[in-house]
């Protein structure tokens, strides 16, 4: 026993010193365990969540830093609506002077201390170091789903790529997305829209609109892998690509953000359209670029899912501890998850979540919407504006929800499972990004990146040119035309 914890200590001591790309290399499954091995209850609880805060920077003492250093949060996501970063002329130098900030406390580091600025040293009764997931939703085109920020490249909406029908132009703005973002010092995208709309309604609430890639199952299909390959590129892996929003958004009719949507789709019916995209970045995925990090599963109802009745609605799929399951058990899904593609939850504090179980808004159950969420299967819980009144009560309300699963964990030994199995997803992930070792040097970005950024304005131009639009022109009554 002895010499088992004596190789765990040296295993967690190459991975933060520099030696460990190659014990991971040699044994991934063995390096991730020996971190979850020194990890207390509340640091593996803690990685499940992605949370988001308020406001441009995280000084000692505010809550994002209290969550970070005493609640061992897994990542944030950094939200303009939340006043994190804003379309003012410095906003590159200080959104990444944020993440600098944000990795630095969770590497035990001061930020601007410089007296220690080598790799936090493993401590044999503490958890090794994990950076957090610094995420960011973003699916290219205008706020607020890309989180537009000055000086960064306005890329083309995902429809005005698919309009070129040409996978290289989503390649090639994928790879200036991932290019731009991971220099900031982002690893988390969520995005982009995996979504079919095979006939678009813009009078509908729901309408993705131009978040889309296109409505034909294969040609989505062959954008999204190209967008997932071109992001990989342009970051050098050290972005991880999370499309959205598993099992199919397009028919949706009205916005999740109000409302849980309804779709009416049998399992039948999503295997043949809306999943193919899903599909073609995981388990049937062309080449090892193109394989998704994870799926961010969206809030989103099936009318007639089983088929058998078709008047007979899920609850949100996020939610849904009999639906989802069926739909992770598919087997390009299965396989890709159980060699670590991540399930991440969309953001829980939607307004589409707190109408679900309480149609008046008043009361938001918080522990039981993290529960039910965890257990339905999602391995990355997204707490985003999550509380009854999240500008006042955000903090207590998610420090209270981590409170809840660590006794969970001390008490029930199934729970306990299911959480070192998403931890262990989790850890193996975040070492993807970064060669196999965690050290700070590595993770925290660099204070010059915003000066080097440069506009790539050639893609714009690119796709514009490629791009072809095909217009039906009504029929005018008695025309034979």
């Amino acid at each position: 026993m002895r010499r088992y914890a004596l190789l765990l200590i040296l295993l967690a001591t190459l991975i933060q010193t520099g030696s460990g790309g190659a014990a991971y290399a040699q044994d991934e499954d063995l390096v991730v365990d020996a971190i979850l091995a020194q990890m207390t209850p509340e640091q593996r609880v803690g990685q499940l969540f992605l949370v988001t805060f308020y406001g441009p920077d995280a000084q000692a003492g505010s809550d994002i830093v209290t969550l970070i250093q005493d609640y061992h949060i897994g990542g944030v996501v950094l939200l303009a609506q939340n006043d994190n970063f804003s379309n003012e002329d410095d906003v590159l130098v200080q959104t990444n002077q944020l993440i600098i900030d944000l990795q630095s406390w969770a590497a035990g580091e001061v930020p601007g201390d410089e007296s220690d600025s080598e790799t936090v040293e493993p401590l044999q009764d503490a958890a090794p170091y994990v950076p957090l997931f610094v995420g960011i939703e973003y699916e290219s085109g205008a706020w607020p789903h890309s989180q537009i920020l000055s000086d960064v490249t306005r890329l083309p909406t995902n429809l005005a790529i698919g309009a070129t029908w040409d996978p290289d132009m989503a390649e090639m703005v994928g790879e200036a997305a991932g290019e731009q973002l991971s220099a900031l010092g982002f690893n988390l995208m969520l995005g982009p829209s995996a979504d079919i709309v095979e006939n678009p309604e813009p009078l509908v609430a729901g309408n993705l609109g131009a978040r889309v890639f296109g409505g034909e199952p294969f040609w989505v299909s062959q954008m999204v892998a190209a967008y997932v390959q071109g992001a990989h590129q342009g970051s050098a892996g050290r972005l991880a690509v999370v499309p959205r929003h598993f099992p199919g958004y397009g028919g949706a009719d009205r916005e999740a953000s109000v409302e849980v949507p309804t779709v009416r789709r049998s399992l039948d019916q999503l295997i043949q359209f809306d999943l193919k995209p899903f599909f073609a970045v995981t388990g049937g995925a062309k080449d090892e670029g193109s394989v998704a990090d994870g799926l961010l599963i969206g809030h989103i109802r099936y009318l007639g899912f089983q088929g058998d009745n078709p008047r007979l609605a899920t609850s949100p799929i996020s939610l849904d501890n009999q639906a989802l399951p069926v739909l992770l058990g598919l087997a390009p899904i299965s396989t890709w998850h159980a060699d670590g593609g991540l399930i991440i939850s969309d953001s829980l504090g939607l307004g589409g979540v707190r109408r679900f179980y309480d149609p008046q808004g008043v009361i938001f159950p918080h522990r039981r919407v993290a529960q039910a969420a965890f257990l339905a299967g999602n391995d990355v819980m997204y707490l985003g504006n999550f509380g009854s009144n999240p500008r006042v009560d955000q903090t207590s309300t998610v420090v209270d929800t981590i409170e809840y699963f660590v006794r969970a964990y001390d008490e029930d030994p199934a729970f306990q499972e299911l959480i070192d199995d998403a931890v262990r997803r989790i850890i193996k992930k975040k070492l993807e990004l970064y060669g196999g070792r965690f050290n700070s040097e590595d993770v925290v970005p660099s204070p010059d990146a915003p000066a080097s950024m440069q506009q790539r304005t050639e893609v714009n131009f690119s796709v514009a040119q490629n791009a072809v639009t095909l217009r039906r022109l009504p029929r005018e009554s008695g025309s034979s035309s």
